[in-house]
């Protein structure tokens, strides 16, 4: 026997009411919203769009995106190569090489460790920290064995990062991998290091996937990194948590300028400065580091991006020069520009690399590839 009719009235009723209540939502949301300016507006529907049931809103997100050729990857693909075949930016140089180069080269400078051993190739391991330990699973980890302090990474994605240090707040917690943190970052103090939280949040990072989530650009480089945990030494300058950077931009082997930055109090990375190549005896005074130990990593990075038309080296400040960081395919995914240099305004410095970057005619990539979805949203 099926369901009798009453029952099946009453659901359908059901369903046409609360379709009739998101509809009256809407128009009066929409009413309301056409005499407000243009970004309250968006802002009005994207918060109706988010109160709605879950199965409703992933129906919504897929429609917004397929109407706007986001989706599927194949058409969100063909629109990326349009939308940057005549690059006129920074940026659009670094969307251009996104939707374009698929050299294996790239796959090694995204994989965290892959890139330690390049660097070992090009430079000198002296330049690298130690690793405690690694593995493909969190329980391989012998967390038993770690040092007072350390730092817990993933090698395929931007984030995904745990520091262990007596400098952290004491009140500081991990999150659990129900929370869905993302590609998060955190700074812990010793006592609250917990083998089993951060195994659960190690673990769990190792489930995401980096490479391209609808509306974004796609960060190919990151596709075909095989997921480890490892754990690092940690360094420390002071009573700073977390140490500051040198980040070097090189095109075509050349490189071009230091961008210094630090970490503020709620772990942001901020720019500090930046210098011309050519600025060494100003960039030392800034960081508080030997002329020649700059001059040295200048070296280091000529070798490193010689390869390349793009790449930018980071490097950490220690207490015994600067240490090797990772390399970075795709600054801020192409969505930021750069900061001022001195008294030239960021639009001269965005000039500046636009001047030094010559862009490969072509890229020697294969002829098919598919890029994984991700299964939440990436944290810069």
């Amino acid at each position: 026997m099926g369901i009798p009719l009453p029952c099946r009235t009453g659901h359908v009723s059901l369903l046409l009411n609360f379709v009739s209540g998101c509809l009256s939502r809407r128009s009066e949301l929409f009413t309301h919203a056409a005499h407000e300016p243009p970004l309250v507006r968006a802002a009005s529907v994207r918060n109706w769009a988010r109160s709605t049931p879950a199965p409703i809103r992933s129906a919504l997100a897929l429609a917004w995106y397929t109407a706007r050729l986001e989706w599927p990857q194949p058409v969100a693909r063909v629109k990326r190569l349009w939308q940057t075949r005549r690059p006129s930016t920074y940026d659009e140089k670094i969307r251009y090489k996104m939707a374009r180069d698929r050299r294996p080269l790239l796959t090694t400078f995204a994989d965290k460790l892959a890139a330690r051993d390049y660097v070992t190739e090009r430079v000198d391991a002296t330049r690298l920290l130690n690793i405690h330990d690694r593995s493909t699973s969190a329980s391989g980890i012998r967390w038993s064995r770690l040092p007072e302090e350390y730092v817990v990474k993933v090698n395929h994605g931007s984030g995904g990062i745990i520091i262990v240090s007596r400098r952290a707040d004491r009140s500081t917690r991990l999150p659990s991998p129900e929370e869905r943190p993302g590609w998060s970052r955190h700074l812990i103090h010793p006592d609250n290091a917990d083998p089993a939280r951060m195994a659960a949040l190690s673990d769990y990072w190792l489930t995401l996937a980096y490479g391209w989530t609808p509306g974004s650009y796609a960060e190919w480089a990151y596709v075909n990194v095989t997921p480890m945990i490892f754990v690092e030494e940690y360094v420390a300058i002071g009573g700073r948590g977390l140490a500051p950077c040198v980040k070097v931009h090189c095109f075509n082997g050349i490189p071009v300028t230091f961008t210094v930055t630090s970490f503020s109090a709620a772990h942001f990375e901020e720019a500090d400065a930046r210098f011309l190549i050519t600025e060494i005896d100003c960039a030392a005074a800034v960081t508080g580091l030997e002329a020649s130990e700059l001059s040295a990593v200048v070296r280091h990075c000529r070798a490193l991006s010689e390869e390349t038309d793009f790449v930018r080296v980071d490097w950490l400040i220690t207490p015994d020069g600067l240490r090797f960081g990772e390399l970075t395919n795709y600054p801020a995914g192409g969505q930021g520009g750069p900061m001022g240099l001195g008294t030239a305004s960021p639009f001269d410095v965005a000039e500046l690399y636009f001047d030094a970057w010559t862009l490969p005619r072509r890229y020697t990539r294969p002829l098919c590839y598919t890029l994984p979805l991700g299964p939440t949203g990436r944290s810069r």
